[in-house]
């Protein structure tokens, strides 16, 4: 049976693909990869060049990259950790395709650097979201200063006339 993948362009025998080590191996990472595994097969068409298939050993290596980072769910990235559980790797894969299909990514990729700026981008926003809802919780239990009970005394004494 020949297949022919959506992402890379390459034909082959579903037995080639088995049978060569580093599309087994790719293919194995990839499907192990769930619920990731169609974005990262989709994702790795922006590494395709234009005029050429992209190669067994090198969908072997891009996916040796990102799955050590996509188990551990975090990235290093400019001496910054940042957290990316599923949901992060899902929703920055999904903004790179777009990125590609808007015509706004120099294709090509060469590494996964963009992938990165994303997550990062993301988990900013996200850290932002969780340090406003925890000044608005630390708000609420901090007990008040004296002044501020006492402005708080004075306020109810003028609102009952």
């Amino acid at each position: 049976m020949m297949i022919r993948c959506a992402a890379c362009g390459a034909e082959a025998s579903l037995d080639a693909v088995i049978d060569h080590d580093a599309a087994a191996s790719a293919l194995a990472m990839a499907l192990n990869i769930t619920p990731l595994g169609k974005l990262i097969v989709r994702y790795l068409a922006l590494f395709r060049p234009a005029t050429r298939r992209l190669t067994w050993p090198r969908v072997a290596s891009l996916l040796s990259e990102l799955l050590p980072l996509i188990e551990a769910q975090r990235i290093e990235r400019d001496g910054k950790v940042v957290e990316a559980p599923h949901h992060v790797w899902c929703s920055a894969i999904e903004k790179a395709l777009l990125a590609r299909d808007t015509g706004n990514l120099k294709l090509p990729l060469k590494t996964h650097g963009y992938l990165f700026e994303i997550i990062v981008t993301e988990g900013a926003r996200s850290e932002a979201r969780g340090l406003m809802v925890a000044d608005t919780s630390m708000a609420a239990t901090k007990p008040m200063s004296s002044t501020a009970q006492a402005i708080a005394k004075l306020e109810q004494r003028k609102q009952r006339g």
